[in-house]
Order: structure tokens, then C-alpha cells, then sequence
């Protein structure tokens, strides 16, 4: 006679993976049953989206999309490096667990007050809607959550190294392009280009014919009649686009004292036709001293740079690469002189 002991013996296998196939009907619907409109925060197509509004309670920002480029609050400049990454971000953000129930109540609560409502619109019609909040309960971070949805979400967005809610933020500063120009190309007639530690490097370009410039060697005082074209166009589309982010660093007044006298890498002068020349300098900022996988001595930063002005006494902090296409010595333009 069978009895119960012997059927547990020699099918014990298939009573533990019905008993595993019952715990996971169950437990699956906690997980898996909530519809695609809960979780739904990412923008298929960003080439179609037109207005991004970001509310986060006294602050409101609205990018609108023109044929000028991308505005903040129907008025200023946006930084396109800003909003270029918010729409980076919207195209690849997702819903990758829901908010545990321990801390949920507190956590939509939390949202309800303090998160930033998004709305991104493709002309009229609005394509998706969303408050976003960070939060460091049980270290969830950055969530989200969709109007009437049953709980709100923790989101990522793959090869963002950055908390997703910085992306979002209602501070206007934050938006507003403070790039200014450096150089009014349309009455520029001269630039000059001084290399404090080459002087014999140092170059002026007249542009009084402006399809014919004339590259003069400032320390020889030879004036080229052959240059490398190529890289005359590059300089100079350089120099058209030269602008900086006028928020001055803040440093103490001795400090400052000391970077304006320090010796710079290179003197810019430009030379309007109904203006004062205008000079810009690029000062190198010193690190601690080492040695890079080249084996060369590094006194000085390789990613950054301070610029000040002739206009005023302030310091600006910029980034080497924004000027990469116009730091350059006479050497760049391959001349061919002659004495005048």
C-alpha cells in the first residue's frame, strides 16, 4: 500500500515547484499589474516637443521652442547645453520599481509639497505629465510619480551619471543663457593675438578686406603673404563665436589681485571700428604638480582657465575647450613672410 510518506519521498521535486510557482502568482501582481499609464515619463520623440513647463511652487519656467532656438519664459536666451540634456534625459527615463509601501504616504506627501510638476507639450497637445521629487528615504532619490497613478516611482535613466532631478530644476538662473560676445564681428577690423612667454609667436590679422586678411608677425613685424587658408577660416569663425558665462567667481579681493597680475597665456585685442580695443586675457590656473601618463610635468590646469577683461575688473572662470579653435601662436597658420 502507498502511503503518503512514499508519494512525498518520489515526487517531493514536483511539490516544491508547484509550491514556487504558487509564491510567484502571487507576489507577480504587486510587481507587474500596473498599467503602462503609471509609468509611463519618458518622450519617444524629443525632435517634436515644442514647450517644457517646470513648476516647483514659487518658481515656474517655461522653455519654448522658436526658430531662434529654445527661449526661457517666452524671453530670455536658454543655455542649449541645459536644455539640450533635459531632452537627452526625458528620452530615456523610466520607472524601474515602485516606492516601498514603508515609506510611501511620506514620500507623496513630501511630493505633493515640495515636487516640481513637468509638462512637456508637442504644440497643443501635451505629451506627458509628471511630478518629480528627490528624496533620500532608504536612499530612493530621485522619484516620480503621474497623475492618478497608485504610487509614485523610482527613476533612472541609463548613462546619466547625475540625480535625475537636476535636470529639472524651476531655478531661472539655471536656464538662462548669461553668454556674452566677445567680439561684434560685423565691425571687428583687427585682431591681435599676444604670446607673453613666445613674443616672436605673437600675430596681429587686419581684416579691413575681410575676404583677403593679412597676417602680420607682430615681434618681426613681417607681414605673411601666404598662409594656411584653412586654418585662417577656422580661427576666424573661431573668434566670431568667442562668448563666456559672465558670472564673475567668487574669490577674495587679494586672490583676484594676485590672478591679474600673474603673467597670462595669451592677450586679445580686438579693434572695432566705432569702439574703444577691447583686450582679453587668458591666465593659466596653477595646480598641485604632477607628473601624466606622458611623463611630462603638469603646473597648471589643463580643463580650465580665468579670463578678465579691459572693460572691467572682474574675474571669469572658462573652460579651455570653449576656446580650444582660437588659443593658438602664429606657428597655426603655416606663414610665409616677407619684410615689409
Amino acid at each position: 500500500m502507498v502511503t503518503a510518506i512514499n508519494l512525498l519521498k518520489k515526487y517531493w521535486w514536483l511539490i516544491v515547484l508547484i509550491t514556487i510557482a504558487g509564491l510567484f502568482t502571487i507576489l507577480k501582481p504587486k510587481y507587474s499589474s500596473f498599467s503602462r499609464s503609471e509609468t509611463r515619463f519618458a518622450v519617444a520623440d524629443t525632435n517634436s516637443v515644442t514647450r517644457i513647463e517646470i513648476y516647483g511652487g514659487k518658481n515656474s519656467i517655461n522653455l519654448s521652442k522658436t526658430e531662434k532656438g529654445w527661449l526661457v519664459n517666452e524671453s530670455g536666451k536658454a543655455r542649449r547645453e541645459q536644455v539640450f540634456l533635459l531632452l537627452t534625459v526625458l528620452s530615456r527615463i523610466n520607472a524601474t520599481a515602485p516606492i516601498p509601501i514603508s515609506v510611501a504616504d511620506s514620500v507623496m506627501t513630501e511630493m505633493e509639497a515640495n515636487g516640481n510638476v513637468v509638462t512637456v507639450f508637442s504644440g497643443r497637445k501635451k505629451m506627458v505629465q509628471f511630478t518629480i521629487y528627490f528624496t533620500e528615504l532608504l536612499n530612493i532619490r530621485t522619484v516620480g510619480w503621474i497623475d492618478g497613478a497608485n504610487t509614485a516611482y523610482k527613476l533612472s535613466a541609463p548613462m546619466v551619471g547625475r540625480d535625475l532631478i537636476e535636470f529639472f530644476s524651476s531655478d531661472l538662473l539655471y536656464w538662462t543663457d548669461t553668454r556674452t560676445k566677445m567680439a561684434n564681428f560685423s565691425s571687428l577690423f583687427a585682431v591681435e593675438v599676444e604670446v607673453p612667454s613666445n613674443p616672436e609667436k605673437s600675430f596681429r590679422i587686419d581684416l579691413q578686406n575681410p575676404e583677403k586678411p593679412s597676417l602680420i608677425a607682430l615681434y618681426y613685424s613681417h607681414s605673411s603673404v601666404g598662409y594656411d587658408t584653412v586654418n585662417m577660416t577656422r580661427f576666424l569663425s573661431g573668434i566670431e563665436a568667442m562668448s563666456f558665462d559672465e558670472a564673475p567667481i567668487n574669490i577674495s579681493t587679494e586672490k583676484a589681485g594676485e590672478i591679474h597680475f600673474s603673467e597670462p597665456d595669451f592677450i586679445f585685442t580686438f579693434y572695432n571700428k566705432n569702439s574703444e580695443p577691447i583686450k582679453f586675457s587668458f591666465i593659466p590656473i596653477p595646480v598641485e604638480e604632477y607628473v601624466d601618463e606622458m611623463g611630462r610635468t603638469v603646473q597648471f590646469d589643463l580643463n580650465r582657465m580665468y579670463l578678465s577683461s579691459s572693460i572691467n575688473s572682474k574675474l571669469f572662470e572658462i573652460k579651455f575647450l570653449d576656446f580650444a579653435t582660437v588659443l593658438k601662436d602664429i606657428t597655426y597658420f603655416k606663414p610665409k613672410f616677407q619684410k615689409e
